[in-house]
């Protein structure tokens, strides 16, 4: 079975009632594994009012205790430097996390899906 590592992005979409469908399935069927970093950027972009769903939504979720190891987002980011995608320190590690796991990505940020595919990163797509 192939495991989706879902960005920040699609997490904050269905947390605003733009995704009801996608994020919700994908956790039903067990598919999602969730990053520490895309956790971390969860929590600290929340609004209050979105929580408890936030809790309720990744507290059945299977997930990556530990960052990824740096030499492999050293390597991503060497990839990564002077293609003008380049979103970021987090973005790298989330990449890294899809790399180590051999995860798919599913992200709604366009820099981010540019990025996993100039980096070989396979997209998670219907």
């Amino acid at each position: 079975m192939t495991s989706i590592l879902i960005d920040t992005s699609c997490f904050i979409e269905f947390l605003r009632g733009e995704d009801s469908e996608t994020v919700p399935a994908l956790i039903l069927a067990g598919k999602v594994i969730l990053s520490s970093v895309v956790k971390l950027e969860l929590l600290a972009g929340v609004r209050k009012s979105e929580l408890l769903t936030l809790d309720e939504l990744l507290s059945g979720l299977a997930q990556l205790e530990d960052f990824p190891p740096v030499d492999l987002t050293q390597k991503l980011l060497t990839r990564a430097r002077g293609r003008g995608s380049f979103g970021g320190i987090s973005d790298l590690m989330i990449l890294s996390d899809c790399a180590r796991t051999g995860s798919h990505l599913l992200s709604s940020d366009t820099k981010m899906v540019k990025l996993a595919q100039e980096l070989k990163i396979k997209l998670w797509n219907d």
